[in-house]
């Protein structure tokens, strides 16, 4: 990945010195255990009309919500 070698997530553990995906640094306040680290809710996404998404959903517009605990580690942005 990028030329780096041995790039990796932290998700799989595997060791690497080059995590590229790393845990979520700060965390939603208040975050029951076990929920994701970062949530919320998208209102408007747009969607490529001609698309593959877009002739899943029908529609030029949905809201979606993400939940995630992994974001880019900061030292490969």
């Amino acid at each position: 990945m990028l030329s780096i070698k041995d790039a990796d997530s932290a998700e799989n553990n595997s060791g690497s010195k080059n995590n590229v995906i790393s845990p979520v640094a700060c965390t939603i306040p208040n975050r029951k255990p076990g929920a994701p680290k970062l949530s919320g809710s998208i209102p408007e996404v747009r969607i490529r009309p001609g698309s593959y998404l877009h002739s899943f959903y029908k529609k030029d517009v949905v809201a979606e919500e993400f939940f995630c605990n992994y974001e880019v580690n900061p030292d490969f942005e």
